[in-house]
């Protein structure tokens, strides 16, 4: 059987079949019913996938159980320690500098298995929720078919949201509405999902030359310059497309998940930055290690500038480690992290502005700045980054294709007005405010444009954030 991917004939079909069925049971059966589906929709991908996600279900889900009759604090760390040990050694193993010896062992059909798709989304789902039910925050879910369904829920299983066990379910032990206004939600999440991903990220990842990370050498500084101006607008459009269609799709079954980008590119400071991209995996960062580094080191009394620098320098680090287990990810964690820990400095200062023409300037500096960094993100290796960066020094050449500047500068200022409207109307506000023969033309002009772009032969189906 072939993965069932989000974009595809036979995931709508699911997707119809399961809210057509869904609409007419009990709330109880509708439990069952989604994680049947759910169990399904992802054993399309392997089935060891979902023995791994079975074994992970349970035992978490006794570990909770037990950490909260005990309150030990010994259990939660041995809940973290499998979680995240798991996660950890399976990134190393299939991460570059695990091949040789993943080769070595021949182990490398088991770490397939054992690394499915959305681990390292439901691995970080478990690890909040433990560290909430040893705090008292939320209480152990005592229905395992529930647990089980918070971590299998098909519309997020691939890449997130992340969401946490507090927003999640307690939306399963109430009877979920689905009327017209909610229907309507979702319906706009998912045209405006498909919009992002077919129109603009796919549409631009044609453009982008395939080998441009990984043979920088071969083009001009201009070129480099632009195209990596285009592969961040790629990587935004092609994941905020996957949320807001997944969270569509959820609207329509009664259960909202969390946002997961709010404008980013919009963004004020680096800090800002990070509080409008991929927003479920910052605010985890922020409160399972930003928070707790940050109070260890206050505790401990140690250096103001220690405890003002280390929690955002080991938070973006972790951050470049869950993204991938190579040294680029982590240099682009450290980037980061080094923007987040000036940016502190100088507020500390007080030289940052707060409104009018500096600060739109250090607004402009944030993108820049998050744009470069974007560099070793996607290059394969260190090398490879510093063989792009070399392409901006002193040799400069300003060759470029003509031809298709017109289509970037198009599909580029369009993400760019769909992110000003959204932060001006609400994501859920616009384009609904506008008249209904707006709205009728509007959604026949997409329809016509998705079947042009879906007929041009491009892979419409994976998206990036799948392979994290």
């Amino acid at each position: 059987m072939n993965p069932i991917e989000i974009i595809s004939l036979e995931f709508l079909i699911l997707t119809l079949v399961t809210a057509s069925v869904y609409i007419v049971l009990s709330p109880r059966a509708q439990i069952i019913w989604l994680l049947g589906v759910s169990y399904f929709f992802y054993a399309t991908w392997s089935v060891w996938y979902v023995a791994v996600l079975l074994v992970f279900t349970t035992l978490n889900h006794l570990l909770a159980g037990q950490i909260e009759r005990s309150r030990s604090r010994i259990l939660l760390s041995i809940g973290i320690l499998i979680n995240t040990g798991s996660l950890v050694s399976l990134k190393f193993l299939t991460g570059p500098y695990g091949a040789n010896l993943v080769e070595r062992m021949g182990i490398s059909t088991l770490t397939g298995i054992l690394l499915p798709v959305g681990f390292s989304f439901y691995v970080l789902q478990v690890i909040s929720y433990l560290i909430d039910v040893y705090r008292g925050q939320v209480e152990a879910e005592k229905d395992f078919l529930q647990f089980a369904l918070y971590l299998a829920y098909f519309p997020k299983m691939l890449a997130g949201p992340i969401e946490r066990a507090k927003n999640f379910l307690p939306q399963l032990k109430h009877e979920r509405t689905v009327d017209r206004e909610i229907v309507e939600q979702g319906i706009y999440l998912i045209l405006l999902g498909l919009l992002r991903k077919v129109i603009i990220a796919n549409h631009l990842s044609n453009l982008l030359p395939t080998d441009i990370f990984s043979s920088p050498e071969a083009f001009t500084s201009l070129e480099r310059a632009t195209w990596l101006l285009v592969f961040a607008f790629i990587l935004y459009n092609d994941f905020a497309g996957y949320t807001s269609i997944v969270r569509g799709i959820s609207f329509l079954l009664g259960i909202r998940l969390s946002p997961n980008f709010r404008q980013p590119f919009l963004a004020r400071s680096f800090s800002d930055f990070w509080a409008r991209w991929h927003i479920t995996l910052s605010e985890w960062l922020r409160d399972y290690v930003f928070y707790p580094v940050r109070r260890g080191l206050m505790q401990a009394r140690g250096s103001h500038w220690i405890a003002l620098a280390l929690p955002s320098m080991v938070t973006m680090l972790v951050s470049g480690f869950w993204h991938g287990a190579s040294l680029a990810l982590l240099f682009w964690g450290f980037l980061h992290g080094m923007y987040l820990v000036l940016e502190q400095v100088l507020l500390q200062f007080r030289v940052l502005p707060a409104a009018g023409r500096k600060a739109a300037f250090y607004s402009v500096v944030v993108f820049i700045l998050v744009t470069l960094a974007w560099i070793p993100f996607n290059t394969p290796s260190l090398r490879a980054t510093g063989r792009y960066l070399s392409g901006f020094l002193p040799s400069y050449s300003a060759s470029f294709e003509l031809l298709v500047l017109p289509d970037l500068l198009l599909l580029i200022f369009f993400s760019l007005w769909l992110d000003w409207q959204e932060q001006y109307h609400g994501d859920l506000a616009f384009p609904r405010k506008w008249s209904v023969a707006r709205q009728s033309w509007s959604v026949a002009a997409l329809i016509v444009l998705l079947v042009l772009f879906s007929s041009t032969g491009i892979d419409l189906s994976r998206f990036v954030y799948e392979f994290f």
